[in-house]
């Protein structure tokens, strides 16, 4: 991980996306923004943290190793995500309950926990967005648990639905692995299923881009 030291650049993505708008003036001025590489680790699992981190470029994967060592993901964050709000609200002795780490160089802007206790705990605007935040990964873990009964195919579809509605009729896959981990499936079984809605034609597939040809089908 690498602090990127030119103000100018923070202040270009805090006017990128109007952070000034949910950010309290005092929390932003304490704002650094930290380059990641691809692969590279910005949080560990079962550590304390020190940062509240929103990424404001690239892709994250967030992801858990359970005690069989397997690793589970759970989500891939974009652009206004963030990490540590759960551990920051919750107490000063939590840790954390995930690895995150860059699908891509990402850059994120880093703010002090200290100073979100100080300047953004009280300020309503501020908790309104993280609790935004929150209720997008809250959605995402019920999903998870709601989809354990349902087929591969369907889980699938599911998912499908949700980039349609994300990113249009044409989109890139994730690799296949991380994919069938966030669907709760094998690699083997998205392969049938993805097979299987190629040949009713319901989507086309070349390498990693997916085509939605019938979306009522899905």
């Amino acid at each position: 991980m690498k602090s990127i030291r030119r103000p100018l650049s923070v202040d270009h993505f805090v006017s990128k996306y109007n952070l000034q708008s949910f950010f309290p003036e005092a929390l932003l001025s304490t704002a650094r923004l930290i380059g990641m590489d691809k692969n590279k680790s910005i949080v560990t699992q079962n550590h304390r943290l020190s940062f509240l981190y929103c990424l404001v470029e690239g892709r994250l994967q967030v992801e858990y190793y359970d005690l069989d060592g397997r690793t589970v993901v759970f989500s891939i964050q974009e652009p206004l995500s963030l990490t540590g709000d759960l551990e920051l609200l919750y107490g000063e002795e939590k840790r954390t309950v995930s690895t995150v780490k860059a699908l891509c160089a990402s850059q994120l802007l880093s703010f002090p926990a200290t100073a979100v206790r100080e300047y953004g705990y009280n300020n309503p605007v501020f908790l309104r967005f993280i609790c935004s935040n929150l209720s997008r990964k809250l959605f995402d873990a019920s999903q998870s648990k709601t989809t354990v009964t349902i087929t591969s195919e369907n889980k699938l579809r599911r998912y499908l639905v949700t980039q349609f509605q994300l990113y249009g009729k044409s989109f890139t896959l994730e690799k296949r692995e991380t994919l069938a981990s966030m669907l709760g499936i094998s690699v083997r079984q998205l392969n049938r299923s993805l097979s299987e809605l190629v040949r009713v034609e319901v989507i086309s597939l070349k390498n990693r881009t997916l085509h939605i040809i019938n979306h009522d089908l899905l």
